[in-house]
């Protein structure tokens, strides 16, 4: 089976908030595949990278579009506001 990476826009619905774990922290990304509310979905994302962590507790607000990759399983990857990188 081959992993499938996922990367979504979206922005957090609430302030992230501090994680389980030192320079970690969780948010709500709530992400809409159309322009209508009904369809709009709310994942729950952590970071454990340190640098996304402190940008998440020190500089995003609710509302700010977020650009975010995950790959299945406990690992949650996401990019800061930007241009998008290349592989």
């Amino acid at each position: 089976m081959d992993t499938k990476h996922c990367t979504v826009d979206g922005y957090p619905d609430t302030v992230p908030t501090p994680g389980g774990a030192p320079y970690t922290a969780r948010f709500q990304l709530v992400v809409s595949p159309t322009d209508d509310v009904v369809d709009d979905v709310i994942w729950s994302c952590t970071t454990s990278e340190p640098g996304i962590a402190h940008a998440l507790l020190t500089e995003i607000q609710p509302g700010d579009l977020l650009h975010v990759s995950a790959s299945p399983g406990p690992t949650t990857r996401r990019s800061l506001p930007g241009p998008p990188s290349t592989p």
